[in-house]
């Protein structure tokens, strides 16, 4: 998942950069060259690859096949055990959840082995929030998103001036939907993910205002 991340703030920080677009093809050569010269010649590197590739297809067909087909297949992974999990808590109250920090009393009314919390930021507001929460949250979230997209100045400017491109690209990878993660009430989490809210919107709102004056 950190590489996954890696590669997907990467490739976003050549779309919001202009300046650095010209190097990105070079950049990704580059990369997969290495790659497939450490692949071929590190077994460490050959191993670690296959047990991600592995992990990443039991984890979609147990998507596709426990979820949507309902066939309740069993595979050794962690991942698949602990957003499970968060899923079963969930289902004890799909509305209003179990209430903050209640996940663990919850999960173990279905599954035998429960983690303190399912180590993803919407399930565990799913299960301890429900809907009505996890409604709330997407808001907040959506909102962001929509200031950083709708002024297009605001993520467009050169590399030089924008002080917004690392709080843009820490933000995106800190709510992407897949990510394993701490707690997110339990932990300093959500106060990591609240400042660099506070930090877009405020950068957002004093670009909007320059730009007024400018004009």
């Amino acid at each position: 998942m950190p590489l996954i991340l890696f590669i997907i703030m990467i490739t976003l920080l050549f779309i919001i950069e202009k300046k650095l677009r010209r190097y990105f093809l070079i950049l990704s050569a580059v990369v997969l060259t290495i790659y497939f010269l450490l692949f071929n010649y590190i077994q460490e590197v050959e191993d670690y690859s296959r047990h991600f590739l592995l992990m990443t297809n039991q984890i979609v067909f147990f998507i596709f096949n426990d979820f949507l087909f309902g066939e309740n297949l069993k595979f050794a992974n962690t991942y698949i055990k602990e957003f499970y999990s968060g899923y079963a808590a969930w289902q004890e109250n799909i509305v209003f959840g179990g209430g903050v920090d209640s996940f663990y009393s919850n999960c173990v009314k279905t599954l035998r082995y429960c983690a303190s919390h399912p180590h993803n930021y919407y399930l565990e507001i799913l299960s301890e929030l429900g809907i009505i929460g996890f409604f709330l949250i997407l808001v907040v979230f959506s909102k962001v998103i929509q200031i950083i997209i709708r002024n297009n100045e605001f993520v467009t400017m050169s590399f030089e001036k924008n002080l917004t491109t690392p709080f843009i690209l820490l933000f995106i990878i800190e709510i992407f939907p897949l990510k394993t993660s701490g707690s997110f009430f339990t932990t300093g989490n959500s106060t990591y993910i609240f400042f660099i809210l506070a930090a877009l919107v405020g950068l957002s709102r004093n670009t909007i205002r320059l730009n007024k004056l400018n004009k």
